[in-house]
């Protein structure tokens, strides 16, 4: 997990009429094999014809131009800061064109994607129809689907993924600034207070500790609710892959129960990921970024209370 802010985005939706009768029918085949084909993952359907790449972009675009889509761009990160040294907007970007096609699960198709002279662009479907988040159970089953399609292989297949440790001394630099504010809070309960006294100066440590808590696998990086949608039949869907990477699968479990998870359904969620195994390893690091995201809500909010009680209830699992 890292952190974002959406002030480095502007994104937008732009839609057209409904798909014809053809495109419901054909549409999502056509739109797969146009993506391979413009991306180069059928070399010798493009040098058989050496036309058929570009005509296959165009109808990949034509088709996106009469279904309702996701403009999603972001502006060249300020060097040295965290989404630059970790390279999050070009790693979304990556995801889409070399990761998606295959992944395994739910995620928006994307019909554009390239970077700019101004950043990166995606041209995404648009799922803001689909009721926000997920019923958590069945989160958790769709990212341990994930993870074990993945375990052991998602660095050889894509060497690109963010190396364990990125962007750590940033985090920990931001974490000493974060935690004398988080420090003289009147809602901070003696557990919160304790583990953040025990993290200062050992953010490093927190982090590679996690990265051996499990076989690596492809993993989200931010699986919380605000990156999941679910569809009228109950499909989930993940969003927002600017974290990918390749780390233990735990890992997305403990940020979703820190960032998530009512207290009470935590065990319920373990049980339907299927294991436990490494997590009293990454919470301190999931903890981590549950402390940033608490030091951004008002003193005492129904916000600020929820995170409380989910980071207490990480900090009683240690």
């Amino acid at each position: 997990m890292t952190l974002d802010s959406p002030d480095l985005a502007t994104d937008q939706k732009v839609g057209g009429s409904s798909p014809s009768e053809r495109a419901q029918v054909d549409g999502p085949y056509l739109l797969r094999r146009a993506l391979l084909l413009s991306l180069g993952a059928m070399p010798e359907a493009s040098a058989a014809d050496p036309g058929a790449r570009a005509r296959c972009m165009e109808s990949c675009c034509a088709y996106a131009c009469r279904v309702q889509t996701y403009v999603k761009r972001r502006s060249w990160p300020e060097p040295g800061s965290i989404p630059d040294v970790l390279d999050m907007f070009r790693c979304e970007l990556r995801f889409y064109q070399e990761i998606a096609p295959e992944v395994g699960v739910r995620a928006p198709a994307c019909y554009r994607a390239e970077e700019t002279a101004e950043g990166t662009l995606l041209v995404l479907e648009d799922l803001s129809a689909w009721q926000p988040g997920a019923d958590p159970a069945i989160a958790a089953r769709v990212l341990t689907d994930m993870h074990k399609r993945w375990e052991g292989r998602a660095r050889q297949n894509w060497p690109w993924l963010r190396a364990d440790g990125a962007a750590i001394d940033l985090v920990e630099k931001l974490f000493d600034r974060t935690w004398p504010l988080l420090a003289a809070r009147s809602d901070l309960t003696p557990s919160l207070r304790a583990i953040g006294e025990r993290l200062l100066g050992h953010i490093a440590d927190a982090d590679e500790i996690a990265a051996r808590a499990g076989v690596p696998t492809l993993a989200h990086g931010d699986a919380s609710m605000l990156n999941m949608r679910t569809s009228p039949d109950g499909q989930v869907a993940l969003l927002d892959w600017e974290d990918v990477s390749s780390a233990p699968g735990i890992c997305d479990l403990a940020w979703m129960l820190v960032s998530s998870v009512d207290s009470g359904q935590w065990d319920e969620v373990i049980a339907a990921y299927g294991h436990s195994a490494g997590l009293a390893e990454v919470l301190p690091a999931a903890i981590v970024q549950g402390l940033f995201s608490l030091s951004d809500t008002p003193v005492g909010s129904e916000e600020a209370t929820a995170w409380i009680d989910r980071i207490d209830a990480a900090c009683s699992r240690l």
